[in-house]
This record gives C-alpha cells, sequence and structure tokens, in this order.
C-alpha cells in the first residue's frame, strides 16, 4: 500500500512494532506529560521533552498499528456478516460466496453491512501530532483558513501515489472547501532514479501558476516518461522555453532538497504519507480510512457552519 525506501515484509514489520507497541501508546497518550523520568546532576528529564524528540518515530508507529487493527476488524466482520447470512440459508460459507458472481462478492459484502447496520468504534491514534511546516514555496490549493489541512508527501513514479488519487478526488468532493491541500516532493531515488526530474519538472509549473494541471497529467500518464514533460507543460499552458530554463536552475533542484530534507526530519521512508492536521497516515489507504482521521480533525475543531 505504500512504496518504501527498505521494503519490509509483513511478519518483519510486526517484529518491528510490537516491542514498540507500549511504549508508543503510553507516550503518545501523554503529549505534554510533566512526569519526571530521570536526573541528570540534579536536573530533570520530563517524559514531554522525550517524546517531542521520538514524535515522528511515534507517530507513524502509531499510524501503522492503527492501520493494522483497521485492517483486521474489516476482516472480522465481514467473516461474520458471511457466516451469519450462510447460516441463515443453511449452507456452508464457501457454498454461499460461490452463489456471487466474483466481481459482485464486494457488493455482496457491502449489502450485508448496510442491511446490519455495521458501525465502527476502533479508537484513532492518540492525538499525538506532528508540527509540518507549510511555506510559501509548497503548492497548496483550498481555502487557507479549511479546518483540515493534508499535507501529501509523494513520489511521482510510485504506482501507490497514482493508485491514492481517486480517493483523494471522493475526498475533495465529499469535503468540499473544508480542505486545504498541500504537496511536497519525496522522490525516492533509490527505486525511482527517473523521478527527480519529474518533481522538478512540476516544480517549474508551479512556477507558473499551473502546479495541479501539471501534477494530474503527470499522474495520468504514469510513469510521465522524461521526453514526454516538455509536452505535457505545453498541454497545460506554460511557457515552454520559461519551463525549460526553470528546470535546470540549481535553485529548483536547491527547493526540491529542502522538501526531501525535510522529510527525512519527519522520519518519513514511504510514500504516500499524509498528515490530517498533523496526524500521519501512510500508504495508498481506502476511502474510509481517510474519512476517519478527517472527521476526527473536523471534531476537534470548532464549528464553521457549514
Amino acid at each position: 500500500m505504500s512504496h518504501q525506501r527498505q521494503q519490509l515484509t509483513s511478519s518483519a514489520l510486526l517484529a518491528l512494532l510490537l516491542p514498540l507497541a507500549s511504549l508508543a501508546c503510553q507516550a503518545a497518550g501523554q503529549a505534554g506529560d510533566p512526569t519526571v523520568v530521570a536526573h541528570v546532576d540534579g536536573r530533570p528529564i520530563l517524559a514531554d521533552e522525550i517524546d517531542r524528540r521520538l514524535a515522528a518515530d511515534l507517530a507513524q508507529i502509531e499510524s501503522q498499528m492503527y492501520l493494522a487493527r483497521r485492517r483486521e476488524l474489516e476482516r472480522v466482520i465481514d467473516e461474520r456478516l458471511l457466516a451469519a447470512e450462510a447460516d441463515r440459508r443453511e449452507m456452508a460459507v464457501g457454498q454461499l460466496l460461490e452463489t456471487q458472481p466474483p466481481a459482485e462478492r464486494q457488493r455482496f459484502i457491502a449489502d450485508l453491512r448496510s442491511a446490519a447496520g455495521v458501525t465502527l468504534s476502533l479508537p484513532l491514534p492518540p492525538p499525538y501530532r506532528l508540527e509540518v511546516p507549510i511555506d510559501d514555496a509548497a503548492p497548496s490549493r483550498g481555502p487557507v483558513d479549511a479546518p483540515v489541512t493534508i499535507v501529501e508527501f509523494t513520489d511521482f513514479h510510485c504506482p501507490y501515489c497514482r493508485a491514492v488519487q481517486d480517493t483523494l478526488r471522493e475526498l475533495d468532493a465529499l469535503y468540499d472547501g473544508r480542505i486545504r491541500w498541500v504537496h511536497r516532493d519525496i522522490p525516492i531515488d533509490g527505486l525511482h532514479p527517473r523521478a527527480r526530474q519529474v518533481h522538478l519538472a512540476a516544480r517549474c509549473a508551479a512556477d507558473q501558476g499551473r502546479f495541479w494541471a501539471f501534477r494530474d497529467r503527470v499522474f495520468e500518464t504514469y510513469p510521465a516518461p522524461l521526453g514526454a514533460l516538455s509536452d505535457l507543460a505545453v498541454e497545460v499552458g506554460l511557457d515552454a522555453t520559461r519551463f525549460e530554463l526553470c528546470r535546470s536552475d540549481p535553485a529548483t533542484a536547491a527547493a526540491l532538497d529542502r522538501d526531501v530534507e525535510l522529510a527525512t526530519t519527519l522520519g518519513i521512508a514511504s510514500t504516500p504519507t499524509f498528515f490530517i492536521n498533523g496526524r500521519q497516515i501512510i500508504g495508498a489507504q481506502p476511502l474510509a480510512y481517510f474519512v476517519d482521521f478527517i472527521e476526527a480533525a473536523l471534531a476537534s475543531r470548532p464549528s464553521s457552519g457549514r
């Protein structure tokens, strides 16, 4: 569901997360904790200081734990619904599934959910938020004062980054005017050595006020071949000469490097990675997962009357 600089198997990931789970839950739930955890030469070290130093690591651990629990919860719900329906029809679950064409089984399960009135109450990760800097150089759209800000770290040659774009468009329609979208670059050179050139081109599109149109075309033509970038620039109405000069400008590369450095500072190692009002969500997750985080963000803000 995400592209990582170092690929981890599911079992390896669990082996990494589980020993840290208790620490993460405690520390994340105690942001601002004034508890003294040590003394050095009579001077106290507070739990809050440790938490702040581990902010990126804790946020990532909590996000991955939540997503793992959510996926398993979805499986358990589906299993119980299918078992109950199979009992009602006096047949085995396997036989029940065979009554539905493979292409329609998800719709069948969705109908079972609707009829059963399924509600979820799995708690989100503790609100241990990371402050993600947003400067004027970062392309953004939506109201600056929107109640929800989503910062997306993406790699234009990452298949999961492309796959999640339809979900993001659904969110934009669902929360019209209530989300500010902010783009951040993180081309993962070790996996996608040609992506950096695409990110530089996108920055040059931003320089002419056409970033989002160019970004959309890049994902639509994935993986955008480097030879097509000039054609895409013309398609979205860029001045070709200015575009080419910008692509070779060292200042453009320096700005891109600053985004990559920010991602490193935040502990981001995979794409796409999102921060929804500072809460981290990793990977091309289903729409419902994003909705969970957005609804929590809206609930924690004063009503805007919308």
